[in-house]
């Protein structure tokens, strides 16, 4: 059987106490106009009251009628942000394990190169091609909380029962400290890598002139490996800390989403 909709069923109702009302009345008019002849005050009264009170018996029905209405309204507003929650929370715990999975990839990549140093007869040549197998560069956040951003901006949070507005509002606090956390080492990391390349420290250019030694002489690279090798090892140091840093923190996010979509989905069922 299909739902009637609300609205419809809102202005079903209030024309069906409307049109008994009406009846009503005109039963109590028709009274009252007995009474009046037959010069019954002490009756006319009490039919005038009955009158008085039908109607506000009828004002407070079609009042009821219309917050039940109201409420079911509210009630599906807050089913469908409940579901955007949910929605929103799972794209952020796959987007934060694909970031665990880019993290864990850099420290694995690091662990190989750090590995290199236990080969005898390492000099600054073989150290600068070995660098210059990386990708440097710094792993943005950039999560897409939409609907918890939406509730806060435009004050419908208030919809939502306390623990709820608590919950998705602490989740979102530490969602926002872990992306500045990551943009500030972000930052940081391309400072370092800008003053490498500077020196001379472009990956791609080491990478396509180990096979052109004049244009290597006549850049004069080699006199700056010293220094290119102490930058870049730098940045991989600091990379490193601020992967094993931001896995932990994913980690947490991705605990606290699922234990988020949890409370989100009791109270929607």
């Amino acid at each position: 059987m299909k739902d009637i909709p609300s609205r419809n069923v809102n202005v079903f109702m209030f024309s069906f106490i409307l049109a008994n009302h009406i009846s009503m009345i005109k039963f109590f008019g028709k009274i009252r106009e007995n009474v009046l002849i037959e010069n019954k005050t002490g009756k006319y009264l009490k039919y005038a009251l009955g009158e008085i009170i039908l109607v506000v018996i009828g004002i407070l029905i079609a009042l009821s009628i219309n917050n039940w209405n109201e409420n079911r309204k509210l009630d599906r507003k807050r089913e469908n942000y409940y579901n955007q929650l949910i929605t929103d929370l799972n794209s952020d715990i796959a987007y934060s394990k694909t970031l665990v999975s880019a993290f864990k990839n850099d420290l694995e990549q690091y662990e190989d190169y750090k590995r290199t140093f236990n080969n005898p007869g390492l000099n600054a040549s073989t150290t600068i091609q070995n660098l210059s197998k990386f990708q440097y560069s710094a792993q943005p956040m950039e999560f897409e909380t939409n609907t918890i951003k939406t509730l806060i901006n435009t004050g419908e949070i208030s919809l939502l029962p306390q623990n709820i507005n608590m919950v998705i509002t602490k989740y979102l606090g530490h969602q926002n400290s872990l992306i500045e956390a990551n943009n500030l080492n972000g930052a940081e990391m391309i400072k370092m890598l800008n003053a490498a390349t500077t020196s001379g420290a472009n990956p791609s250019l080491l990478a396509r002139i180990q096979n052109q030694p004049e244009l290597i002489k006549e850049l004069n690279i080699a006199n700056n490996y010293q220094q290119i090798i102490l930058q870049l090892e730098a940045f991989l140091f600091w990379q490193e800390l601020t992967s094993e840093t931001s896995i932990y923190n994913l980690n947490a996010l991705i605990q606290e989403a699922d234990s988020t979509i949890f409370i989100v989905r009791n109270e929607l069922n």
